[in-house]
């Protein structure tokens, strides 16, 4: 691979990319996490399949600032938004080994 342009060619490089698999030992986002109502108003409410293993959150506003964060939750946990101003969310799900962002709206 070299670089090109209207004067010259660059000299080759070689770039050597190791990928290293694992097949078995990713894990997978938490299966099937929601969020609902979307855009929210004073409250959503976090669900997963995986109604027995505790969860924790955390939400981020537009800039990246954590604003909320619980730990050991379950499926069916209501956020309040209360003292939140509307705009664009993100909320992070993760229990022990897994992770899912989902993006949440807040209209007031």
């Amino acid at each position: 691979m070299r670089g090109n342009n209207a004067c010259a060619s660059g000299s080759y490089t070689l770039l050597a990319v190791a990928v290293d698999c694992r097949e078995g030992e990713l894990s997978p986002s938490i299966t099937e996490t929601r969020i609902y109502p979307n855009p929210a108003s004073k409250e959503f409410t976090i669900e997963t399949d995986d109604v027995l293993s505790p969860f924790n959150v955390e939400v981020f506003d537009a800039y990246g600032r954590l604003i909320y964060s619980e730990k050991s939750l379950f499926s069916g946990y209501q956020v309040n938004t209360n003292g939140w101003a509307d705009g664009l969310y993100s909320v992070v799900v993760r229990n022990g080994i897994s992770m899912s962002t989902l993006k949440l709206a807040l209209h007031k």
